[in-house]
């Protein structure tokens, strides 16, 4: 079994999932033909004003039209055709491609100009219930910059935001700031800068700054993430995930083929993982696969 699942047992162990006898699971009715449509998108706002308790019981999809019965397998093809939908910058107006030259090898960040926080809200929710629920399907299009800010361990400043998710703009933005009153004239030609009282100047090296300013919060597009950030706080509790490492976050949800069990016993020791490491019986599974792959190395 690979570590993804070591991670997730560790995930649940913290944070258990509930299924009161009255009413024991969150349904959701989907269309396969319209996997994103009007009556999901009713049924994912009504949820924003359902208590965490009930969000956190087992979910269960339903397929409009399609016998079968939800035992984790058609949770898992829900969250992979929509999330194929969602993050895919040519069905959805969330995410863009950061590479725009060579989208086929792009990750993908949010929009700015994404005319309601609404979708984004909405798809927070859906990686939120994917994640807790253990249906989860690899989403490589997210950076790792999206589980740092997640767990509150990003970048302090947005300029290094930036550099973590284009490093080629992050450059061109740290040049404007070091460029001569010609050089700022001459690569700036044409752009305006809207100032406190409503002007709109055009760009001189007195303001630069403040134009670098605007393309990087721009670029960044903070309140659509606040917005999914909300979404995906609306399921998962940040104080329990906040013991892994944006690394491990981002392995929990895409896995990996190669991982270094001896360097994770190390981690488990820390204080953090010491309650589980001592009480739970994922300690023991990954000490036994740890003496495994000594044995057949």
């Amino acid at each position: 079994m690979e570590w993804q699942q070591y991670l997730y047992y560790s995930f649940r162990h913290l944070v258990p999932l509930t299924s009161p006898k009255s009413h024991p699971h969150l349904k959701l009715k989907v269309k396969r033909d319209d996997i994103f449509g009007r009556s999901v998108r009713e049924q994912l706002a009504k949820m924003f004003s359902l208590p965490k308790s009930t969000l956190q019981k087992p979910l269960r999809v339903i397929f409009e039209g399609e016998r079968g019965i939800d035992e984790g397998a058609l949770s898992v093809e829900f969250f992979r055709l929509v999330f194929d939908e969602l993050l895919d910058p040519e069905k959805s107006v969330l995410f863009r491609h950061i590479n725009e030259d060579d989208p086929t090898q792009s990750q993908v960040w949010f929009r700015e100009e994404c005319p309601t926080k609404d979708t984004a809200k909405m798809c927070g929710l859906l990686f939120g219930l994917s994640l807790f629920n253990n249906a989860l399907v690899p989403l490589p299009a997210f950076p790792q910059l999206l589980y740092a800010k997640l767990l509150g361990k990003g970048p302090k400043e947005e300029m290094e935001e930036i550099r973590e998710l284009d490093k080629d703009f992050a450059d061109q933005m740290s040049k404007r700031l070091h460029e001569t009153e010609e050089e700022v004239s001459g690569s700036c030609r044409g752009d305006e800068l809207q100032v406190e009282n409503g002007d709109r100047v055009e760009v001189t090296k007195a303001n630069v700054h403040l134009y670098v300013k605007k393309k990087v919060r721009d670029y960044l597009a903070p309140s659509q993430f606040a917005a999914f950030q909300q979404g995906f706080n609306k399921v998962c509790d940040i104080g329990v995930l906040g013991t892994f490492s944006p690394v491990e976050f981002e392995a929990l949800v895409n896995g990996e083929k190669y991982f270094d069990w001896v360097a994770f016993e190390k981690v488990g020791c820390m204080a953090v993982w010491q309650p589980l490491w001592n009480n739970h019986s994922v300690a023991t599974l990954i000490t036994e696969e740890t003496t495994m792959q000594n044995r057949m190395s």
